[in-house]
């Protein structure tokens, strides 16, 4: 019966065909055949070629991504320029096919579209411009529908991509007002609300404002039908909970995740997210989840991630030694750099917490084998790195020196004894390390034999009998039948003070028979004065730069004071650090509001060191101010002088340089005004004036280039032929810049302030990191700090990428009225600086000139 219907109709389907294909191919004729026939072959073949390209190319691009469960997942996975490189070939297909359908298949008659589906073809076109990276191609796709299309389904869809555009492209304020817009359309089509809501959280999460990005997220998991997302959302709002501090919701968002039966990796990372939230009776929950986890899971990285989180529900009860026992398996198990520094910065960051900084050093040296330069928290890992090795090495160095100035104070024969004991213990370390080293050769010739004593098929020393019984046997040969105790090594325990003494010197890395050269040993200790002296020197800047280290890198800043700075002002109060270490300890008590702490330094560096600058910053409020407008002027009026010198009117300029240095008292270019005045002293043949200004230089200014100038024109002051062809050579150039301008250099801005108790670098750098993140955040901008000269700290931002984002960015910080009010208002240094000349500016902390060189070439 269906075959004979079959029959029947066959004839008639194909004559309508037939017709279809003879009058339906115009696209300048709005009749049904015409609109059937383009409506058919764009949407079945043209536009379903298109759409099977770009999902093609949108899953590879998925498939390859690599997430990151230790930062907030992004709500969606676009390509970066390096992975938008890999699917060009699919969203190329993709354009062409909607290119193809709109030449062929577009009916635009009577100033309308007649094709329903042109509008999805632009809008593929525009998606895959996006998924390139093209915005400016794609921004012109989806405004155009969105124009076009504004009462359609696909009006609105053109307007939250275009949204979606303006974010990828850091238009913050374009973004949040056409999001404002779609927002009040009360006809958005339902089918597009969990999108919209997606991207409007995406804004939100951009701006900080994570509660709101909450309210839209779970608005999208309501509306959307996708599994996929659902996972994907309610993880990220449990991850934002746990960033906002609620880790209760934060848990029970996790749990929301779980519910949905994602694939293994959400389930591993949604446990082990939990394990950081969970609080409570949360706690045992979780451990059970995890348990469970692990005995199901094979050896390596998804199960070093399970004992990474059982580690933190370990520390969470206070149970340090389990969770250290966690922390080894996780390492143990780790098969890639990531999860190890996972583990790793666990341990390092309890260490520091807990402020055992030296068990944290060894960690972040750990962790720092195992981080790559790609990796967010790269900087901040080297940083601690860095300022914990500073800090031990100061703690050592202190140590070490004591050590060895206790050593120089004993009699002959007890220092003589000390270093005897050390060459014993040295040898029986040798002879012990010999003996393991002969057991663990025995052990492995065994298990190579196939002898598995014990019953621990050989594996490991501590199950092997015989090996530990030999092991037994020969320490007591060496050791004799010694107590478990810290030193058991030692004969006498208090000797064990001078360990260090010897271990970290240079002088005593002893090898083969030097073990037993007394010499050696004796290296180190400062038996002179000449070396006693060098041993209080470096204990002296020890301490210094421990105060330093703990205020300012550590942020301990009293610890600083009471470990570092009053050891310096109170043991050492003649040094030249004494002076400084009291204005530390005074900025740091002012800025902490401890008036009276502060005013007790204040009175001791007016008091004891009423000469220094430190004492000039004290009195005088207006200081640094009255010193920048110096340093304006400075140079200017250095160029008068040279003017007048290279019109050979030497006595005036003479005349002029005295009243200069009357005028600018002690300032930063003085030993160049000398060296003019010395030379315009040899332009009127007085030797004795010329000779005399030149001893000033290398007397006043021993370390600057001008006083090695001085030494040299000295030596050759009776060779008239040196003078006459080296003159110009040895400065008489004017202030030539060492500063070099370039346009294609990356650039780095600085912010150059006076350290006082106004000054804050700590707050100042977190407000400018939010303005950043704010405004700058596709630039990935990174804040450092160093101190530029005597009391005066610099905050560098970096890396911009070329000029045009510097004049941005410069121009931005300036202008801005809310998040750096008090910081752009003050009169402070700032400046651009290239990546060549930041160098030279550290070198030779000349800010003024700096700056001048800055307003020369930046004109904008």
């Amino acid at each position: 019966m269906i075959l004979l219907l079959l029959k029947n109709y066959i004839p008639n389907i194909a004559c309508i065909l037939f017709i279809v294909a003879i009058y339906g191919c115009s696209t300048k004729v709005n009749k049904f055949p015409n609109r059937a026939y383009h409506n058919i072959n764009t949407k079945f073949n043209v536009l379903y070629h298109g759409e099977l390209s770009f999902n093609t190319g949108k899953d590879k691009l998925v498939e390859s991504y690599v997430e990151d469960y230790d930062e907030l997942l992004p709500i969606f996975i676009f390509p970066n320029d390096s992975s938008a490189r890999d699917i060009y070939p699919e969203m190329d297909t993709a354009i062409v096919k909607a290119e193809k359908a709109i030449q062929r298949h577009s009916m635009y008659v009577k100033k309308k579209e007649r094709n329903k589906y042109i509008d999805e073809t632009y809008l593929l076109m525009g998606k895959a411009h996006f998924y390139k990276r093209k915005f400016t191609k794609a921004f012109e796709m989806f405004k155009y529908v969105s124009k076009a299309y504004e009462k359609d389904k696909s009006g609105p869809l053109g307007q939250i991509w275009t949204a979606a555009t303006y974010l990828e492209t850091n238009k913050l304020n374009d973004a949040a007002k056409l999001l404002r817009e779609i927002e009040s359309n009360k006809k958005l089509p339902e089918e597009h609300k969990s999108f919209f809501k997606a991207v409007n959280a995406n804004y939100y999460i951009i701006t900080g404002n994570y509660s709101l990005a909450i309210t839209e997220l779970k608005e999208a998991v309501e509306s959307t039908k996708n599994k996929k997302e659902k996972i994907r959302y309610n993880y990220i709002i449990a991850q934002l909970y746990g960033k906002l501090g609620d880790n209760g919701k934060a848990v029970f968002y996790y749990d929301e995740v779980l519910a949905l039966k994602p694939i293994y990796e959400i389930v591993l990372n949604a446990k082990a997210s939990k394990a950081v939230t969970s609080e409570g009776k949360n706690v045992a929950e979780t451990e059970q989840e995890l348990l469970k986890l692990l005995r199901r899971s094979p050896p390596g990285s998804q199960k070093s991630k399970i004992y990474i989180a059982l580690a933190e529900l370990e520390l969470k009860r206070g149970k340090f030694k389990k969770a250290q026992s966690y922390i080894s398996e996780a390492i143990n198990n780790a098969e890639d750099k990531k999860t190890k520094k996972k583990a790793y910065l666990k341990m390092a960051q309890y260490y520091y917490d807990s402020r055992d900084y030296i068990n944290a050093k060894s960690y972040y040296d750990s962790t720092f084998q195992v981080v790559t330069e790609i990796d967010k928290d790269y900087e901040e890992i080297e940083s601690k790195k860095s300022n914990l090795n500073r800090l031990v090495k100061n703690l050592d160095m202190i140590h070490r020196q004591d050590s060895l100035r206790e050593l120089a104070n004993m009699s002959e024969d007890q220092r003589l004894a000390v270093i005897k004991d050390r060459i014993a213990e040295n040898k029986a370390k040798a002879k012990a390390a010999q003996k393991k080293k002969e057991a663990e050769e025995l052990i492995k010739a065994n298990q190579n034999n196939g002898l598995n004593a014990g019953g621990s098929n050989g594996k490991w020393y501590f199950y092997n009998e015989p090996a530990i019984a030999f092991g037994k046997q020969e320490f007591k040969k060496v050791w004799g039948d010694r107590k478990l105790e810290d030193n058991w090594r030692r004969k006498n325990k208090s000797l064990a003070s001078f360990d260090d003494a010897f271990a970290n010197s240079e002088e005593t890395k002893m090898n083969g028979d030097k073990t037993e050269d007394i010499s050696a040993y004796l290296a180190p200790i400062p038996l002179t004065p000449e070396k006693m002296s060098t041993s209080i020197q470096k204990t002296i800047y020890a301490y210094y730069d421990l105060g330093i280290t703990y205020s300012e890198k550590i942020n301990e800043p009293e610890t600083g004071i009471e470990d570092g700075f009053d050891v310096v002002i109170n043991k050492y109060d003649t040094s030249k650090y004494a002076p400084t270490s009291a204005y530390y300890a005074y900025s740091i008590y002012t800025k902490l509001g401890y008036t009276d702490k502060a005013n007790k330094y204040k009175t001791l560096i007016l008091n004891n060191y009423p000469k220094t600058e430190y004492a000039e910053i004290l009195k005088d409020p207006n200081y640094f101010k009255n010193k920048e407008k110096e340093a304006n002027a400075i140079y200017p009026a250095y160029e008068s002088a040279y003017s007048l010198y290279k019109s050979k009117q030497y006595d005036v300029t003479i005349s002029k340089i005295d009243t200069l240095l009357q005028q600018y008292p002690e300032n930063v270019i003085e030993a160049k005004f000398i060296l003019l005045k010395a030379l315009a002293y040899r332009g009127i043949s007085n030797k004795n004036s010329f000779e005399s200004a030149l001893k000033v230089i290398i007397k006043d200014h021993p370390k600057s280039k001008e006083a090695s100038t001085a030494k040299e024109l000295l030596d050759k002051s009776n060779d008239p032929n040196y003078f006459a062809n080296k003159t110009k050579e040895l400065l008489l150039k004017k202030t030539e810049t060492p500063y070099t301008y370039s346009d294609s250099s990356k650039l780095q801005a600085a912010i150059a302030f006076p350290l006082n108790g106004e000054n804050k670098a700590s707050n100042f750098k977190i407000r400018i990191s939010n303005f950043n993140n704010k405004y700058f955040r596709k630039l990935n901008l990174k804040l450092s700090d160093l101190i530029i000269q005597e009391g005066m700290q610099m905050i560098l931002i970096k890396s911009l990428n070329n000029s045009e984002d510097g004049i941005d960015y410069f121009k931005t910080f300036n202008q801005n009225k809310t998040e750096l009010k008090g910081i752009n208002d003050k009169g402070f240094y700032f400046f651009l600086i290239t990546d060549e000349n930041l160098p030279i500016l550290i070198k030779n902390k000349d800010l003024g000139l700096y700056n001048t060189f800055f307003k020369d070439n930046y004109k904008f």
